[in-house]
């Protein structure tokens, strides 16, 4: 099945009580004739969504090469994605309004040519406060220009939307994001039809998954899509004039599997590569994706100092062969992104808070075979089975597993661990899990996913410890519990964190 496109439902801005927003008074703005929102100065492509904002991001005297857009609903006023503003590194924003051909000084299209482009900085940022980057609830902000934007036939505000939507609603989406199956930047403005799909049919297409009655689905249709690049654009609909219903914001949602095909399970599952020099070792580990840049793993997989680069390997099925292919089913060729930055819990002592962020280089394409999980939500019950992935060691056969293993993991109470391990200090915050002979993670799984099934996947824990000799009866696994580390996790994807000291130490 093709994938559809979650949008943010744009009215939802108008009412939500956003702090800062009592100044701007869209209903009065709204009402002025000589707005004229929503209207295109002709049917020539350089006219076509006069409202479509290209933001720049700054990092000092540098334009970035982060992509995302917006609209223009005023003068004033430019509607995005939170996480376009959320999730970033910049210094400042510039919106460049009036853009058709990004690389083009001057725009023409079949004579006409537009007016040179105009930038203006962007003088406040205002996300919904509501706003959850990782289940991308309410992906909606608003950012005020430090000047007008000059009205022209390329540069137009957008109507907000009115009424209700029908079932056979078409919509229209913009942007300069990648192109779908081809892996580049459109360089010019394109626009593509994306049908409407009601919540039912939405939510049948990802059964498990919480699709929330403000996100708007629509698309489905093989190689036409938005994409990277495309967030925070406009999702609008042609009536007497155009309005603007929804915000570029996201794909399919997290802890979704794209099958039952054992190739498809877990597919925020990631090896991790070691490297010295130009020869990768055979330590062996894991960790899981979270989002599109970032990893968590295991801290002692990452404090050694018997590598110089780590390198992520997603979309991994089978370590021995090049194509992986189960029952008529065959992967995609595995991705491998660096790692840019390592990012360990500052409380790490060699047993407790065993957990730690990895941030990579550059963004990773989610497709059926690279997919992130969930972060915990509500509370753990006495009788939870998880399940726990990776390549490690099969227990009491001696030999590591070359294709992705799962087995189910019953909870112990923390009494219940602790009376396991007499002699050790476990920690309250851990979870212990397993305790059945023969069936156990083990050397090599570390640092990845322990997985709570409910309506979605959920990451809980994080293979961190256990008895030497693995799946020995009535010995749990023990794994650092990742909602007692939330907030920290939290902080560490947005970048809000500090670096630790402490002494390097080799992995056991």
């Amino acid at each position: 099945m093709e994938s559809l496109v979650f949008f943010v439902l744009s009215m939802c801005v108008l009412f939500s009580g956003i702090t800062g927003m009592e100044s701007i008074n869209f209903k009065s703005w709204w009402n002025k004739p000589e707005a004229k929102c929503g209207v295109e100065a002709s049917t020539n492509l350089v006219h076509h969504n006069p409202w479509l904002v290209y933001i720049e991001y700054w990092r000092g005297d540098s334009a970035t090469e982060i992509r995302c857009a917006g609209t223009l609903i005023d003068s004033r006023h430019i509607i995005t994605a939170a996480h376009c503003v959320r999730t970033l590194k910049f210094s400042r924003l510039v919106a460049r309004l009036g853009e058709y051909d990004l690389y083009s000084k001057e725009d023409c299209v079949r004579g006409v040519c537009a007016d040179p482009t105009v930038r203006i900085n962007v003088a406040d940022i205002i996300v919904h406060p509501d706003y959850d980057r990782f289940n991308k609830l309410h992906d909606i902000a608003i950012l005020r220009l430090e000047e007008d934007a000059p009205y022209t036939d390329f540069i137009r505000p957008i109507c907000l939307p009115t009424g209700d939507l029908k079932l056979d609603t078409e919509f229209y989406a913009a942007g300069w994001g990648e192109v779908p199956n081809k892996g580049y930047y459109a360089h010019v403005k394109k626009m593509i039809r994306l049908p409407y799909w009601p919540k039912d049919e939405c939510k049948a297409a990802y059964p498990g998954s919480n699709i929330p009655d403000h996100v708007i689905c629509a698309g489905g249709e093989e190689g036409i899509d938005t994409c990277r690049g495309d967030s925070g654009g406009p999702l609008t609909l042609v009536k007497d004039t155009i309005e603007l219903w929804g915000v570029t914001s996201h794909g399919p949602t997290c802890g979704i599997e794209a099958s039952s095909n054992l190739i498809h399970h877990n597919p925020w599952l990631v090896y991790i590569e070691y490297w010295r020099g130009d020869q990768r070792t055979d330590i062996r580990c894991a960790a899981s994706l979270v989002d599109s840049r970032h990893l968590i793993t295991a801290a002692h997989c990452i404090r050694t100092p018997k590598f110089t680069r780590l390198v992520a390997r997603l979309g991994e099925y089978d370590l021995a062969n090049q194509e992986d292919c189960v029952s008529g089913v065959c992967a995609d060729p595995i991705l491998r992104f660096e790692v840019e930055e390592i990012i360990v819990h500052p409380d790490y002592d060699g047993r407790s808070h065993d957990i730690a962020v990895l941030r990579l280089a550059e963004d990773v394409p989610y497709t059926d075979f690279i997919r992130p999980i969930c972060l915990p939500s509500g509370e753990l019950q006495s009788d939870t089975v998880f399940a726990a992935t990776g390549w490690g060691e099969i227990p009491l056969q001696g030999y590591y597993s070359s294709t992705k293993k799962i087995i189910p993991l019953p909870m112990w109470s923390t009494a219940e661990c602790k009376a396991a391990y007499k002699r050790l200090n476990i920690p309250d915050n851990a979870i212990c899990a397993g305790g059945q002979e023969g069936i156990d993670t083990c050397r090599g799984d570390s640092g990845g996913p322990l997985v709570w099934f409910k309506d979605r996947a959920e990451l809980w824990g994080v293979t961190s410890a256990g008895n030497s000799r693995c799946g020995t009866k009535n010995s749990p696994g023990l794994y650092t519990n990742v909602a007692e580390h939330l907030q920290w996790v939290e902080d560490a994807l947005a970048g809000n964190y500090e670096k630790p000291e402490y002494d390097e130490f080799d992995i056991l």
